[in-house]
């Protein structure tokens, strides 16, 4: 529900999509099928990207794009997900939410079968389609400053991407909050939620890689 979103904001704005939005749109699709776990959703993904493909030469007008949409289900969700997602939420009720959850998905999948980087395809997605422009700009930011030790991260170390995704998701949510003076917001898992995950008050690395496994993944 949260990408089919994005992908319709992405294509209001624009009569025709072509070029570089085009070939992010089809390099984002074509990762997500390498990535999530369930074989329905892959082969769902591959069918919406056959459209993109297909379009590369001539372009995709913002109404044939829509017209794929509508008529697109993702794992059994109808295309009305993509329209007025609220009531196909599982675990989230905003759109955010739902976008954070596919990323952490896809850095649980420990790499799946692609050699992408999966934090250089997240910022790929979030700089071209999500529709938030502080928000983009922050996590950019955030990102391209090497924030967290992203850029001492080793090619192979899955683990340690999924690990600065969830630290970087909470200095987002920290500064929102912070932003919008709402006071109590504590980081994410609660203690209560995972009380390994924290000891004096510090997170337990090895702990919350742990959490975000078994909380985003499931083979399937």
């Amino acid at each position: 529900g949260a990408f089919l979103q994005a992908s319709r904001r992405e294509s209001d704005g624009q009569s025709i999509l072509e070029g570089e939005v085009l070939s992010d749109l089809l390099a984002w699709l074509e990762f997500l099928g390498a990535v999530l776990p369930s074989k329905h959703a892959c082969e769902d993904l591959d069918r919406l990207a056959g459209v993109v493909r297909d379009s590369q030469a001539t372009g995709l007008s913002r109404e044939e794009w829509n017209s794929a949409l509508d008529n697109w289900y993702l794992d059994g969700l109808p295309p009305q997900a993509g329209k007025v997602p609220t009531a196909f939420w599982r675990q989230c009720n905003t759109y955010t939410c739902g976008l954070w959850t596919t990323f952490h998905m896809v850095l649980a999948s420990q790499g799946g079968n692609t050699t992408q980087d999966p934090l250089l395809m997240i910022r790929r997605f979030v700089a071209r389609f999500f529709g938030c422009k502080p928000c983009v700009q922050h996590f950019l930011e955030m990102f391209d400053s090497c924030s967290f030790g992203r850029c001492e991260l080793s090619p192979s170390d899955q683990e340690g991407r999924a690990f600065w995704l969830w630290k970087a998701h909470n200095n987002v949510t920290l500064r929102v909050a912070k932003e919008q003076n709402q006071a109590g917001v504590k980081p994410w898992p609660s203690l209560p939620d995972c009380p390994a995950c924290w000891r004096n008050g510090a997170e337990v690395p090895s702990a919350v890689r742990s959490y975000l496994q078994q909380s985003y993944w499931q083979d399937t």
